[in-house]
């Protein structure tokens, strides 16, 4: 894959990456987002999602797939526990 596309994968928005993924999300500031609480809906967990940078964080520490913040690669690792190849394929269909 050419850095280029890997500039355009990147560029995907992470809230789209995100509800693919199946993560509830919701609004939680200007151009930021929180992962719903599985075990309480009404509360956010420690995930936030920023619309300016197109980056995540997971603020709890809590890594999957060896990652806890980066670009929308680095979050369908997280959620999906795969490898940076499966990713890019994850992401090259949306």
């Amino acid at each position: 894959m050419a850095s280029a596309d890997l500039t355009q994968l990147k560029a995907i928005p992470i809230t789209r990456v995100a509800e693919k993924l199946g993560v509830p999300i919701t609004r939680c500031g200007s151009g930021v987002w929180g992962m719903k609480d599985p075990e309480n809906p009404r509360e956010l967990s420690s995930l936030r999602l920023w619309d300016k940078t197109n980056t995540w964080k997971r603020f709890s520490g809590v890594e999957q797939g060896g990652v806890s913040g980066g670009t929308n690669i680095d979050l369908v690792i997280h959620f999906k526990g795969c490898d940076v190849k499966e990713a890019i394929k994850f992401l090259e269909y949306l």
